[in-house]
């Protein structure tokens, strides 16, 4: 038969597959089933406390599928848990529009609000969801350890961290936040323990993994700490690992490896470098790129390099007395001695203040219960050095005395100061304002009720 004669029908018959693919292809769209195996990912990746894969997954969902309820609550929960409250709350809206049940929604927002430390007008809720076993037990464990930590309510997290590990033995996750507590308690060898098994179990858990780095680290095992940095370079906002990297090079001798890391970091901007620093769970403060690169200039005599990295990096942290004094140092060796020594004069006279912090940390170790010296604590670190830790004590005293004036007044001064960079803790200074005119309003009360004849 003449093949032109058959070149029509085979048309036909292409025109038609193509046609019922189409056809297939946008009713899977419509129907939302092209979303169904990527959020089943994404639903994994999260199970496994790999946030990154999480979110790559479910907007992967939402590129071939339309946009769906499921997905954006997916994607809400993983914002929450990356500590993103305002993209939260726009993901969580945009499920509700689209027919999200409001139960999960109301659910979502309470364990939003306990992760953030604002745990007391809530715990009766958070205790009927695990009883009631309405919401995913493990992440409201999650979210109400996490409370405790952002709150200092240490004992009350480590009480939690026991039942999640016997109610969910799979879970890597306990022993995640279990090494944290150990770690901040100065017990390094169980911390690692701790890190070791959340890896055996989930290998991709980055922040273990970074975690773990640090105290091998501190135990001077840097060909080892730089395995574990290395392995969590491979999180999608990096700048806490590749620093540490850096680190871990700079004490193996490999200087201009480490400097050529650090050269990259310094371009990442102050907002993914804080995105990373709390994705691993390590405190951030500064511009640590732009110290390390500083200290690692001072450390093969480049001083006026040195000078030039740690301007910045004391600029950024004013209460860095480590930065001070190395740039103290710099000064010194770029020949500014007059610089210099009123650099190292400041950092001397700041470290002779925080002597009371010794005196009364001792007394607070004897006495868990005192409030007053915490609080006191917590102003020396914020007036001469760390706002960080400066906001963990006073926290650590409103655990223990929720209506302290005094605390919550200095907590509404710094975090009115820090919402001059990062918007999001003007609602926190509002929050603390209110609080401590609340206390002061009480005190008022009583003394007048106690004055009465």
């Amino acid at each position: 038969m003449d093949e032109k004669l058959l070149r029509p029908n085979r048309q036909y018959r292409w025109g038609k597959i193509l046609l019922a693919s189409a056809t297939v292809g946008a009713l899977c769209w419509w129907s939302g089933v092209t979303a169904i195996l990527p959020r089943i990912f994404a639903e994994r990746a999260i199970r496994t406390h790999n946030l990154d894969e999480a979110e790559q997954w479910i907007r992967f969902a939402l590129r071939v599928s339309h946009d769906s309820a499921d997905d954006y609550f997916v994607l809400a929960r993983i914002q929450r848990k990356q500590g993103n409250p305002e993209s939260f709350n726009e993901s969580l809206q945009r499920a509700v529009k689209l027919g999200l049940n409001s139960r999960f929604a109301d659910n979502e927002r309470l364990l939003a609000q306990a992760q953030s430390g604002q745990l007391d007008a809530i715990l009766s809720r958070l205790d009927r969801l695990l009883i009631s076993g309405e919401a995913d037990g493990q992440e409201v464990l999650e979210a109400y350890v996490n409370g405790c930590l952002a709150a200092a309510r240490l004992v009350q997290a480590e009480a939690l961290i026991i039942a999640w590990a016997d109610s969910f033995p799979e879970d890597g996750q306990p022993d995640y936040y279990r090494g944290r507590l150990r770690r901040f308690y100065g017990r390094n060898s169980k911390a690692a323990e701790a890190f070791s098994s959340v890896l055996a179990r989930e290998p991709k858990h980055y922040p273990a993994a970074y975690l773990l780095g640090q105290i091998l680290m501190e135990e001077n095992r840097p060909e080892e700490a730089l395995e574990q940095f290395r392995l969590a370079s491979n999180m999608v906002f990096s700048a806490a690992p590749r620093i540490a990297f850096a680190k871990s090079l700079r004490s193996l001798g490999r200087v201009d490896q480490a400097r050529v890391v650090l050269e990259e970091v310094v371009k990442v901007s102050p907002d993914d470098t804080l995105k990373s620093f709390h994705r691993v769970g390590d405190r951030f403060e500064g511009t640590p790129a732009q110290l390390e690169l500083g200290n690692l200039e001072l450390a093969v005599g480049n001083s006026e390099q040195a000078v030039k990295w740690l301007d910045i990096a004391v600029a950024a942290c004013p209460g860095d007395l480590s930065a001070r004094h190395a740039r103290g140092i710099a000064l010194r060796g770029a020949g500014r001695s007059a610089e210099a020594s009123s650099e190292l004069q400041a950092v001397k006279s700041a470290r002779l203040a925080l002597r009371e912090v010794d005196q009364l940390a001792d007394l607070v170790d004897k006495d868990p219960t005192l409030v007053d010296e915490r609080v006191r604590i917590g102003e020396l670190y914020i007036t001469h050095e760390s706002k960080k830790t400066g906001e963990y004590w006073l926290k650590s005293a409103l655990a223990r005395n929720p209506a302290h004036q005094r605390a919550h007044e200095l907590l509404t001064e710094l975090y009115l100061d820090l919402s001059k960079t990062e918007a999001g803790y003007a609602q926190l200074a509002e929050r603390h304002q209110g609080q401590s005119e609340r206390s002061a309003a009480t005190a008022d009360s009583s003394q007048a009720k106690n004055s009465e004849p």
